[in-house]
C-alpha cells in the first residue's frame, strides 16, 4: 500500500512539473554565455621583500558575446526583468578584474619554481542582453578571497613559461566566483620587466539572482610583467 501510494505521488510531481508551462508558469532557467574567441590582455606587478615573499598586483579584463536560446517555459529573471521563452537572446558582456595580494615561493629549482599567490580579488561585470529591439543592462562588482597557483619553467635566453590556476569566492558584492587558468611563454626584455602572451580561460558566476548568469571567455592572453 505504502509502494503504491508513493508511485503515485511521483506521478502526480510529475504531471504537475510537466504542466506547469502550460499552466502559465515559468521556470527560472541559468543564463550561460560562452566566448571561444575571446582576448585577455593583462599588467602585472611584483615588489620583492625577500627571498621568499612578495607582493603581488593583477589587473585584466575581457569581453565577449553570445547567443542564448530560451526554451518555452523558461524565463531568465535579473533584478526587475524577466524574459519569457521562446526566444534567441543575444549577449554582450565584458569582465574586469584587479587582485592584490602576497605571493609565496613554495619551491625554487633551477628547472622548476612553484609559487602560491594568496589575497583579494575584485571582479565587475558589464551584462548586455538582448532579447528584441532594447537591450536589458545589467551591472555587478563582486570582492572576495582568491588563492592562485602557478608553475614557473624557465628556459634560456630569456625565455620561459607559466601554468596557473586561481578561484575566487565573493563575499560581498553579488553571489558567485571567479576562476581563471591558462598558461602563457615569457620573454625577459629588461632585467626586471617580461612580456608574456599565451592563452586562458575565465569563468564567471553569479547566483546573487533567481537566474544565475554563467560568464565563460577563453582565448588568447598577453601583457606585460614589471618586478621590483
Amino acid at each position: 500500500m505504502k509502494n503504491t501510494q508513493k508511485h503515485f505521488q511521483n506521478i502526480a510531481a510529475i504531471a504537475f512539473f510537466a504542466s506547469f508551462p502550460l499552466l502559465g508558469g515559468c521556470f527560472s532557467s541559468t543564463l550561460n554565455v560562452k566566448d571561444n574567441s575571446a582576448s585577455i590582455p593583462s599588467f602585472k606587478s611584483s615588489f620583492g621583500i625577500n627571498d621568499k615573499l612578495s607582493v603581488e598586483i593583477d589587473i585584466a579584463k575581457t569581453e565577449g558575446d553570445g547567443n542564448y536560446f530560451l526554451p518555452n517555459g523558461e524565463e531568465i529573471d535579473i533584478d526587475a526583468t524577466s524574459i519569457t521563452g521562446p526566444a534567441t537572446l543575444q549577449n554582450y558582456f565584458e569582465l574586469q578584474t584587479a587582485f592584490a595580494g602576497v605571493g609565496i615561493k613554495l619551491l625554487d629549482k633551477s628547472r622548476i619554481s612553484l609559487n602560491l599567490l594568496a589575497g583579494i580579488r575584485n571582479v565587475s561585470m558589464d551584462l548586455s542582453i538582448n532579447p528584441g529591439a532594447t537591450p536589458n543592462q545589467f551591472e555587478a562588482s563582486s570582492v572576495g578571497p582568491s588563492a592562485r597557483f602557478e608553475a614557473v619553467l624557465p628556459f634560456s635566453n630569456g625565455l620561459g613559461s607559466i601554468i596557473h590556476i586561481s578561484h575566487t569566492f565573493f563575499e560581498s558584492g553579488d553571489n558567485g566566483d571567479f576562476s581563471d587558468w591558462g598558461i602563457n611563454l615569457t620573454y625577459q626584455f629588461h632585467n626586471n620587466a617580461y612580456l608574456f602572451a599565451g592563452w586562458q580561460n575565465w569563468g564567471y558566476r553569479n547566483t546573487a539572482h533567481l537566474s544565475d548568469i554563467d560568464l565563460e571567455a577563453s582565448g588568447a592572453s598577453y601583457g606585460i610583467k614589471l618586478t621590483f
